[in-house]
């Protein structure tokens, strides 16, 4: 067995895991435009978190990453098969397998990103550029 999985055997859980699957559901619900507005490297569940987004803007010289490998765990929630439709299932299958993160850069090149801003306080557009977006798919709520 693991060093990691010896250590954290008989540890009391300190909290659920369904809160990653409520939010996901939000996320990926029809009726809502979900956008990620990414100002750091994203790992693990953030980086899930921000697959299940419609659209994902980040910053410049920042990194996706699925490190679970690392620890000898895998991807939880539905991370790698969002992953494998959005850059192919090649740079899925490195991320998840390597744990090795991917530029910004790469996955923008690859459709994954929709938007790479400069790093900053805030690096989300500003909501004008979005309205398009809103004005062709009135049935969704815009939520921020």
């Amino acid at each position: 067995m693991p060093g990691f999985i010896k250590s954290i055997q008989g540890l009391r859980q300190t909290g659920s895991g369904t809160g990653w699957f409520s939010a996901i559901d939000e996320l990926t619900h029809e009726s809502v435009i979900s956008i990620a507005a990414i100002s750091g490297d994203s790992s693990g569940g953030g980086a899930e978190l921000g697959w299940a987004c419609d659209l994902r803007i980040m910053e410049v010289r920042r990194a996706f990453s699925q490190p679970e490998i690392n620890v000898r765990l895998t991807t939880g929630i539905g991370g790698c098969s969002r992953l494998a439709r959005l850059a192919g299932r090649s740079v899925a299958s490195e991320l998840v397998l390597t744990g090795k993160p991917q530029s910004v850069q790469r996955l923008f090149e690859l459709g994954a990103i929709i938007r790479v801003v400069a790093a900053g306080p805030n690096p989300t557009m500003p909501r004008w550029k979005w309205r398009p977006i809103w004005r062709k798919n009135r049935r969704w709520r815009l939520q921020a």
